[in-house]
C-alpha cells in the first residue's frame, strides 16, 4: 500500500467517524499495522493510506501499537516544543508546539470505549494522528517562514 505523501489531497480532507465495527475497520487495522512496522513509524491515520476515516495507530513505549478509533480530546495541558516527522513528509523534521499531556478517549476494533492520559512523546503522537483526523499536517502547525522553508524543501 503507498503512503499518500503531501500534497495529496486526502491529506488535507477531515476524516469521517466510524460506525461500522467490522470485518472491513479489522482489515484496515491489519494494514495500517503493516505499514507501520514496516516503516518503523511511531505512528500512522487511515488517511495516509487513502482510507478517509478517523482511524489511526500510534506506538507506546513498552512497543505496544495501541488502535485508535473515533478519538475524541478531553483535555490538553502542559506545554512540549521539539522535532516532529510524518510518513507523508519524508525527511521533514520542523519543530511543533504540542501539549505535553493529553487526556482523551477512543474506541477500539470492537466498538469498545476506551480512555487514558498520554504523556510526553506518546502525546506528541496522539496529537499528530487526532491532527490527520481533522486533514492537518505538519504545515497547519508551523509559522509561515517555516512553512515556506518546508515546501522548498520538498520541491
Amino acid at each position: 500500500m503507498n503512503i499518500k505523501t503531501w500534497p495529496d489531497s486526502a491529506l488535507s480532507k477531515k476524516c469521517a467517524p466510524v460506525e461500522k465495527f467490522d470485518e472491513r475497520l479489522t482489515n484496515l487495522l491489519e494494514e495500517l499495522t503493516d505499514v507501520l512496522k514496516d516503516e518503523k513509524a511511531l505512528g500512522i491515520c487511515a488517511n495516509q493510506l487513502g482510507f478517509l476515516e478517523c482511524v489511526f495507530l500510534i506506538k507506546l513505549k513498552n512497543e505496544e501499537i495501541l488502535e485508535i478509533v473515533n478519538p475524541e480530546i478531553l483535555e490538553q495541558y502542559g506545554e512540549q516544543f521539539g522535532p516532529e516527522g510524518c510518513l507523508s513528509f519524508r525527511g521533514i523534521f520542523p519543530n511543533i508546539k504540542r501539549a505535553k499531556n493529553v487526556h482523551a478517549k477512543w474506541k477500539n476494533r470492537n466498538g469498545e470505549e476506551k480512555e487514558g492520559v498520554f504523556y510526553d512523546l506518546e502525546a506528541r503522537e496522539f496529537l499528530h494522528e487526532f491532527d490527520h483526523t481533522l486533514g492537518k499536517t505538519l504545515l497547519d502547525n508551523v509559522n509561515r517562514a517555516e512553512r515556506k522553508r518546508i515546501l522548498k524543501e520538498m520541491k
